[in-house]
């Protein structure tokens, strides 16, 4: 038996080297060696691929599973593009083809669910359905995709139809949110579905859920709010002296910035008539209640 310190001869049995006194190893270390860097590369490789398993194959078979779920539909060819930024966090995104139609749906990457359906090839260019019918046709699809949808304090903030009028595209819009019962702030919560005004047929779903985290009481009163955003809106030079519309919700600075940091902030619209064609001019201005200071202006004409 070889000495693997030293190198000597030994009779076989023996447990020490007669020459050096090293203990003597039935495997030399080279052989050791060798099997101690193959079953690492095994734990390597295994490891290596369970992360690929759970970073990439679970969620997405989790997220055509949702997409079936969502559709009713089994078997589906989807084509994933990917995590995609969200209001809500990260969301997967699947692609629907078939002929000249073109589905895009969005899955939740942590709850699985589906929060967003984009059918591009819904489009409208008249109106045939009134606006009570759409509504209805709205309420029975958000009712079954956005379990939000039952509670008591979910409310419709939103109801028309948009028509900027000649051969333009036309649609639905109903939008039901959260509100918060003391300082009536719309909540993070919610649901916006557009119609397609001629068939009925839905063209967008949206569904939000995020944990509000700041106060819903104001530090500051609407119309101190108002005379902020008029006052930052001069000095921008935007003709807009008419209020809109002002309201309190819980957004994020920068506003709708998925990454951004929850603020509650004051969402004013001045609106005003250019002079020359009628065209609606303004601006959306955004003001952060906890600081007074406008954190967003959005001019539009």
């Amino acid at each position: 038996m070889k000495c693997s310190e030293c190198g000597a001869e030994n009779p076989k049995g023996n447990l020490f080297c007669e020459d050096c006194g090293a203990k003597l190893s039935k495997t030399p270390k080279s052989i050791i060696s060798i099997k101690f860097a193959a079953i690492s590369v095994l734990i390597l490789l295994a490891l290596g691929a369970g992360l690929y398993f759970f970073i990439y194959v679970l969620p997405i078979r989790q997220g055509k599973s949702a997409i079936e779920k969502f559709t009713g539909k089994q078997n589906l060819k989807l084509a994933y593009y990917g995590r995609k930024p969200y209001i809500a966090g990260k969301m997967l995104r699947f692609s629907y083809k078939k002929n000249n139609k073109t589905v895009d749906y969005y899955v939740d990457s942590k709850s699985k669910e589906v929060v967003r359906m984009d059918n591009w090839s819904s489009q409208a260019y008249q109106v045939k359905i009134s606006k009570d019918k759409a509504k209805t046709i709205a309420e029975k699809y958000v009712d079954k995709h956005f379990s939000q949808f039952n509670q008591k304090d979910l409310k419709l903030t939103e109801k028309k139809l948009v028509d900027s009028g000649g051969n333009t595209e036309k649609y639905y819009t109903f939008t039901w949110m959260k509100v918060d019962g003391g300082s009536g702030a719309l909540m993070p919560v919610g649901v916006n579905i557009t119609i397609n005004p001629l068939t009925g047929a839905v063209i967008s779903f949206l569904s939000f859920n995020k944990k509000t985290t700041v106060s819903t009481d104001p530090k500051i009163g609407k119309d101190e709010a108002i005379d902020i955003a008029k006052t930052k809106a001069r000095k921008r030079k935007i003709s807009a002296p008419n209020l809109k519309s002002a309201t309190l919700a819980v957004s994020t600075v920068p506003p709708d910035d998925p990454n951004g940091k929850q603020a509650l902030l004051w969402q004013i619209v001045l609106e005003d008539k250019s002079s020359k064609d009628g065209v609606a001019v303004g601006a959306f201005v955004y003001v952060d209640d906890e600081t007074g200071k406008v954190v967003k202006l959005d001019p539009f004409m």
